[in-house]
């Protein structure tokens, strides 16, 4: 996964052992395992002007989400991160936390500007943007966004 490369170097994340899981639709880290045999790795992913990465954790049965953090591809910003404890693994989990902050940080964003925010029409947008990095072929957006950085 190569072609991937350049993305992550753009944003300072590490590169070692990066690859596509056709599984969960998803560039992963390698990860590690903890001394308690828990396994902890991150998962990539892409859509609309956005790199989403989750920190997931697999634990004796449950998976688990450990966090997000949401960044702009544009100016490489981190916009949202936030941490969880005991928060189960689903993509339906992931899709409402990762909806709720960027909803979040699109209604702070027009209170500090003075803006009006129609809330409605930023929950569809979100929805559209979140649903096509979670359903959406994860492998093209890479592919196209390291095109662009190439450029």
């Amino acid at each position: 996964m190569n072609n991937s490369i350049t993305i992550y170097e753009k944003y300072g994340l590490t590169t070692n052992g990066l690859q596509y899981s056709e599984q969960i639709n998803a560039l992963v880290s390698q990860g590690y395992t903890s001394s308690a045999n828990n396994t902890y790795f991150n998962a990539f992913r892409l859509a609309d002007g956005i790199l989403i990465k989750e920190d997931v954790g697999i634990g004796y049965c449950r998976t688990f989400l450990n966090g997000i953090k949401i960044y702009t591809l544009k100016d490489r910003q981190l916009i949202a991160d936030q941490r969880y404890s005991c928060v189960y693994y689903s993509k339906d989990e992931l899709n409402w936390r990762v909806q709720k902050l960027l909803l979040e940080k699109l209604t702070e964003s027009a209170r500090v500007e003075g803006l009006t925010l129609n809330i409605e029409q930023a929950k569809q947008i979100i929805s559209q943007v979140v649903n096509k990095a979670l359903y959406g072929d994860q492998l093209q957006e890479f592919q196209q966004a390291n095109r662009m950085l190439s450029e």
